[in-house]
């Protein structure tokens, strides 16, 4: 199975621009993930239509000599859609975020969105798999900067790329983690 995590850096909050001028993408990054491995990753960062607030640009990094790309374009769509394709489920620390933003930026330079033969729509959410380690305290909360601490996995960097790969990871841990501990009570129901 393949799984193309992603992740995207934004100008706000608001893909469909209801509470003012639409946000845009920034920075957008695939990893395609295959039993345990990184078998491609993609970044690209582009450069806004509008402005990007203070507070935004200090959480992601954004400032304006180092976001020299053109912005987001039709060529963009496409290969995001052909590495989306090739994971066939989308991954990643909230890809329902991502997946808005992502739609909203492929109806801006006319890309449909893959349809149901090259992608199946599901979605894999890294912090609802991780809700059970907040129900037994081993976690405050599921955001993607306390996973990484308590998997030892280094800060988030909110950056696209970084936070896609820790995305994968983190994922890895738990399912390997959730494995472990079915296989255990399997065999003590067996040994019963």
């Amino acid at each position: 199975m393949k799984i193309a995590f992603t992740d995207l850096e934004t100008s706000g909050l608001d893909a469909h621009g209801l509470e003012g001028p639409q946000d845009e993408i920034i920075e957008a990054a695939v990893v395609l993930w295959k039993d345990g491995e990184i078998v491609d990753q993609w970044c690209e960062r582009f450069a806004p239509a509008g402005d990007v607030p203070p507070h935004v640009a200090k959480i992601n990094g954004y400032a304006v000599e180092k976001w020299t790309r053109l912005p987001f374009t039709t060529k963009d769509a496409r290969l995001i859609a052909d590495k989306l394709a090739a994971g066939g489920i989308i991954g990643g620390a909230n890809p329902t975020f991502d997946q808005q933003f992502l739609k909203a930026a492929f109806r801006k330079v006319r890309v449909p969105w893959p349809d149901k033969q090259r992608l199946t729509h599901r979605l894999i959410d890294v912090q609802s798999l991780a809700i059970p380690l907040v129900v037994i305290g081993a976690i405050k909360n599921t955001s993607l900067h306390e996973l990484c601490r308590f998997f030892g996995l280094g800060e988030v960097q909110h950056s696209a790329l970084s936070d896609a790969l820790q995305a994968a990871k983190c994922f890895e841990l738990l399912v390997d983690g959730y494995s472990r501990e079915l296989g255990s009570a399997l065999n003590e129901v067996a040994a019963q």
